[in-house]
């Protein structure tokens, strides 16, 4: 449920991309998909339509199994391959694909819901004017908060009526539903909402209706904790529950289910702390309900996406492998079981991402940036640890997919079409475009990617499609371009990662800054014709850039940015701030609301209106700060249809054009 929301709202947005793909990892969706095909690669499982259906992999024929009323979910094969597994309704069901069997395997029920308003005459009449006068309405386009929810459904297959049932109040909700390797029970987790967690509204104005609407948001960043869950074991004849101790005392958590051990016998799960210090990887007996520890992750500033990730079964179940950041970089470890004996597999000053196991257990493919903090490329090594063998040799940025057979590698490379990758200062990288005819005044821009930790200076094309192409347009018109990896960037192992703790805009503004040396010194710019600009945490770098480093940019253009730290989600800030009301040192230190007061050169602010991420509310109480403060020379651009990342063709046009007026304005003139 939580990916799909984050999906639905924010699958483009920058600052929500570390906290997605720590999702992905930890709910071990990756893994999972494999078992949306059998053991054998021969069968596969998909939903289409409302439909379960199931192919013939080698011929490609298709045919249904079961259509359901109620939205399915989580289709995948059970642990023997014999039967089709699947959600509906908050509860879990067994299809079998011998005899077309249905069985429901859990017990939850739930109050109805209430019925929704029906429309009118007069609601028809506001959405065909809203349609008559917006383009963005006729092409489907912008944040229009429409058509996010579930399918809702009055409930699966009747339940066996011996089956004691399980009642959900109306603020908890099933958050995690797997059936043990027996079929005996089906391991799960009830998140239960916190009691005065208030959550945000993002006010959306271009609506079909014709009148303002309300878009539910998330809570600020003070409400780290929002859901409480708890764990069990439910009787898959009886409907008896038993709960599970994870031995962590009144520690507040959230924790993921990351796959049952190919003997059965056992379950992973992955717990987080609220305060984001400590990870645990635990065990499940789903016999006895008996959950042990099987590996600690700790980090005084926080774990991050690596400090534990691709969580792997031996093929014998007798040992555990997984990704860490214990010593300061992503390495591979093997664990025994009981988690008394460990091993590290690969050790240096470099990342291992997406490690996969060969069939036979007897090897480990994986992804790392060991040939340059830039480049990433696919390896293989005994399972047991030893020489590594590199798979791919082009360079730039490789994404590589292992054949079934394991006899051949897919490998999807990129390249940097301009723009040279240089070490700036010590350790430092970042892209330079150098234009071949530099305008007479010598002017440079420094361009910021979001996202915070996110690796930007890498030598594939980058995924700042837009930035990248405008990048390209301001070189063509005379001027220089860094695009630098701050610290915080990802890439470069812990210390670099959490470099930014307790204070955003402190040592990664200071590569900003350096860089901008850099370009007057080695490059030939004018210092006085500088500007910079980014958007969501490169917009919030750029405001700390005009604000606390004014005779160093001449203009900027900050999009999208974050203003006060106070005010964003708990899912990224309380990592690195910790809680505002415990830290409130840290968050003045990192928001810009607090240095406005320091801006002298130009200054654009561009925001969308129903942005649901960085909400408007940020830039519309820095523009009352700046008012209130007599700031001149700024502006603020705002969009009504659009979310954190726009999604229509005219508003990316109308942002860019202000930049580059921007720029030409301050830089050239």
């Amino acid at each position: 449920a939580e990916l799909e929301r984050i999906v639905a709202r924010h699958a483009s947005d920058s600052l929500e991309l570390g906290r997605l793909r720590r999702l992905f990892d930890a709910c071990g969706v990756f893994e999972k998909a494999t078992s949306l095909v059998d053991k054998s690669r021969a069968r596969a499982l998909f939903v289409e339509g409302g439909e379960v259906k199931i192919m013939d992999v080698p011929s490609g024929a298709v045919r249904p199994l079961l259509a359901a009323d109620a939205r399915v979910s989580g289709v995948r094969f059970s642990f023997d391959g014999k039967k089709a597994v699947y959600a509906a309704d908050d509860n879990l069901f067994l299809f079998s694909l011998e005899n077309g069997g249905l069985r429901q395997m859990t017990s939850f029920v739930r109050r109805p819901a209430t019925e929704p308003r029906k429309s009118t005459d007069v609601d028809k009449w506001f959405q065909d004017q809203q349609s008559e006068l917006f383009q963005v309405l006729k092409r489907g386009g912008g944040a229009l908060g429409e058509g996010r929810g579930a399918r809702g459904g009055a409930g699966g297959p009747g339940a066996a009526a011996r089956r004691r049932p399980y009642a959900l109040s109306e603020n908890q909700s099933i958050a995690a539903l797997e059936l043990t390797p027996d079929e005996s029970a089906a391991l799960f987790s009830v998140s239960e909402s916190v009691p005065d967690v208030k959550n945000t509204i993002v006010p959306n104005y271009v609506t079909r209706s014709g009148y303002v609407e309300d878009i539910p948001g998330r809570p600020k960043a003070a409400y780290s904790w929002t859901r409480a869950g708890k764990w069990g074991l439910m009787s898959a004849a009886t409907g008896e529950v038993r709960w599970l101790d994870f031995g962590l005392g009144d520690r507040k958590i959230e924790a993921f289910f990351a796959g049952w051990s190919p003997n059965g016998k056992f379950g992973l799960i992955q717990a987080r702390g609220d305060d984001r210090k400590d990870v645990w990887l635990l065990r499940l007996d789903p016999a006895d309900g008996k959950v042990t520890t099987v590996e600690t992750v700790h980090d005084d500033a926080w774990v991050g996406d690596l400090g534990m990730t691709s969580i792997l079964w031996d093929p014998d179940g007798r040992s555990i492998l997984y990704i860490s950041e214990k010593d300061g970089y992503a390495h591979l470890y093997r664990s025994s079981v009981d988690g008394k004996s460990k091993t590290q597999l690969t050790s240096g000053k470099f990342e291992v991402r997406d490690a996969r196991l060969s069939s036979d257990g007897r090897k480990i493919y994986f992804t790392s940036s060991e040939a340059h903090p830039g480049e990433l490329h696919y390896y293989v090594m005994p399972a047991e640890g030893g020489a590594r063998t590199r798979l791919t040799s082009r360079g730039g940025q490789s994404e590589s997919i292992l054949s079934p057979d394991e006899q051949e590698i897919a490998s999807l490379s990129s390249h940097a079409s301009t723009g040279e990758i240089d070490r700036i200062t010590a350790g430092v990288y970042a892209r330079l475009f150098r234009p071949k005819t530099p305008h007479p005044k010598h002017p440079a821009v420094i361009f910021i990617h979001g996202a915070g930790y996110l690796q930007n200076a890498h030598k594939g094309w980058s995924t700042y499609l837009r930035e990248y192409m405008f990048d390209n347009l301001l070189v063509e018109n005379g001027y220089t371009v860094l695009d630098i990896d701050y610290r915080g960037s990802a890439g470069y192992g812990r210390d670099w990662r959490t470099g930014i703790y307790r204070h955003m805009g402190g040592k990664d503004l200071d590569d900003v800054v350096d860089g901008a040396a850099f370009l007057v010194g080695s490059c030939g710019v004018d210092a006085s014709r500088i500007g910079t600009y980014g958007g969501s945490y490169g917009g919030f770098l750029t405001l700390m850039a005009m604000f606390t480093s004014p005779g160093t940019f001449k203009a900027g253009a900050a999009l999208r940015p974050v203003t006060d730290w106070a005010h964003y989600s708990a899912g990224y800030t309380v990592d690195i701030l910790n809680l505002p009301q415990a830290d409130a040192e840290a968050y003045k230190k990192s928001s810009p609301i607090y240095f406005a007061e320091g801006l002298k050169g130009a200054l654009l602010i561009c925001h969308g209106l129903v942005d649901t991420n960085v909400h408007a509310q940020d830039s519309i109480r820095l523009a009352q700060r700046l008012i209130e403060l007599r700031k001149e020379n700024w502006e603020l651009a705002l969009y009504p249809a659009e979310n954190h990342s726009f999604v229509n063709v005219d508003s990316w046009a109308d942002e860019y054009k202000r930049i580059f007026k921007l720029f030409e304005a301050n830089l050239k003139n």
